[in-house]
């Protein structure tokens, strides 16, 4: 567990992030997307100020819902009815969410294309020897408006 914490900490230390964005800077990533390449997966995604609501459904099933800041300060969520770690902070035009299950470490990076009608979900395992997972998204939705509860 202390080698993924340690590299944890030195991913953070030494990436090229900027924390302090202002929120108008940020790209609007609110609402229902869909998986291109099974409809049952969905994530529902509701930013409001400084923090940001996520759900992600696998068909009826809920497999994490959570509200975390976007300060890049780790908040501690349930996903499969587990405790895990998250941080979530935007890194320009993407948003960036590490989370970490135990020894496990993994990144996802969230960024529109498309026009904003679609966006793509990038999952790299940092403390594993997985592969990247490229997955796109069509927005479901346009009535989940920034700010929205």
């Amino acid at each position: 567990m202390r080698g993924a914490l340690t590299f944890f900490t030195l991913a953070f230390a030494f990436a090229p992030i900027s924390f302090g964005q202002t929120a108008s800077g940020d790209p609007d990533l609110s609402g229902t997307w869909v998986d291109s390449s099974n409809a049952a997966q969905k994530i529902t995604i509701i930013e409001k100020g400084d923090t940001i609501k996520v759900r992600e459904m696998d068909g009826d099933r809920v497999v994490a819902d959570y509200t975390c800041n976007l300060s890049g300060q780790p908040c501690n969520i349930k996903e499969d009815g587990r405790t895990i770690q998250v941080t979530l902070y935007y890194n320009g035009s993407k948003l960036i969410e590490f989370k970490q299950r135990g020894n496990d470490v993994e990144k996802r990076r969230f960024s529109l294309t498309n026009g904003g009608n679609a966006m793509l979900v990038e999952t790299i395992p940092i403390s594993s020897t997985g592969k990247i997972i490229q997955q796109t998204y069509q927005k479901q939705d346009s009535q989940v408006a920034k700010g929205s509860s």
